[in-house]
């Protein structure tokens, strides 16, 4: 191989192992605003590495479903980008990626096409529900800045280097369900008084569930009798849970618990008697209490 064409290979070989370092950024759940990295109460629960995808041509035509007000805690997937703080106006948008006109999963959305003056003018976003979302420095999802997943910022001026950068947006459907090792769900014993006692003053026991991968989506799974609960806690599961056996969607009472501690104390006893897990949603603020520190 002659010298001019050795050393053409050099540089292709070298610009391809550079795009591939450029490709990997790290990731951590959601720390609440204004807590620093060395604030005690703070646990970096996984830092996984996001390998941006090859770009591919922005979607001409259709744009994705706009609203001006996100749910943000369900598990079909919703986007906010903002210039400022995560607030709905003119200098925003807001919608569900997967509906609409051309919003197939996978879509580039050139951020200009969904707002006029809001490419290079991102401070903000948040990205929840089961789908990562991928922002991009150019317009054609092909320079990769960073993934969400089920995440929130509404100060990137002060939390890196990419504030004003996003130029184009895309969505992939994902439950990363992979990445589930195991969640738990706590019914806390409490002092509560029972129609079902005649009225008499009681504790209640406490109840611990261990879910498992092959429980989410599947298993329906009942509480024990006439038990009344004072307060429960969630550590790295999402859950529906309901006042009749067989999670029966007529009996749906609520649906609580993300990636991180969720716990909720009642003030009058509620009566659960079945519930229904599946792989984290939703903003992560407190960090899992259930895991041991390695």
């Amino acid at each position: 191989m002659g010298s001019p064409k050795l050393a053409m290979a050099i540089v292709i070989l070298l610009g391809g192992l550079l795009a591939n370092a450029r490709s990997i950024h790290h990731y951590e759940l959601q720390r609440r605003e204004n807590e620093s990295e060395n604030d005690g109460n703070h646990k970096t629960v996984w830092d996984r590495p996001i390998r941006v995808a090859p770009g591919i041509t922005p979607t001409l035509g259709g744009v994705p479903e706009r609203v001006n007000v996100l749910d943000n805690y369900q598990k079909e997937c919703e986007l906010g980008m903002f210039d400022y703080l995560i607030a709905p106006g003119p200098g925003s948008w807001s919608g569900f990626p997967f509906r609409g006109e051309g919003a197939q999963p996978g879509a580039c959305f050139k951020i200009e096409n969904l707002q006029r003056g809001l490419g290079n003018k991102i401070s903000a976003f948040v990205v929840t529900g089961y789908c990562e979302c991928e922002f991009f420095d150019d317009d054609s999802c092909k320079s990769g800045l960073f993934s969400g997943f089920n995440r929130k910022d509404d100060s990137l001026w002060t939390n890196g280097p990419h504030n004003n950068m996003i130029e184009s947006v895309r969505c992939k459907p994902t439950d990363h369900i992979d990445d589930f090792v195991s969640g738990s769900l706590r019914f806390e014993g409490g002092t509560i008084r029972g129609p079902w006692n005649g009225g008499s003053v009681v504790r209640s026991p406490s109840l611990d569930f261990q879910i498992t991968k092959d429980q989410l989506y599947k298993d329906c799974i009942p509480l024990p009798g006439d038990f009344p609960i004072a307060s429960y806690k969630t550590n790295g599961v999402t859950c529906d849970f309901f006042k009749g056996g067989g999670c029966i969607q007529s009996d749906y009472a609520f649906t609580a618990g993300h990636g991180g501690k969720y716990r909720k104390v009642f003030h009058t006893y509620q009566y659960l008697k079945s519930f229904k897990c599946y792989p984290p949603y939703g903003i992560m603020w407190d960090p899992r209490d259930d895991i041991k520190p390695s």
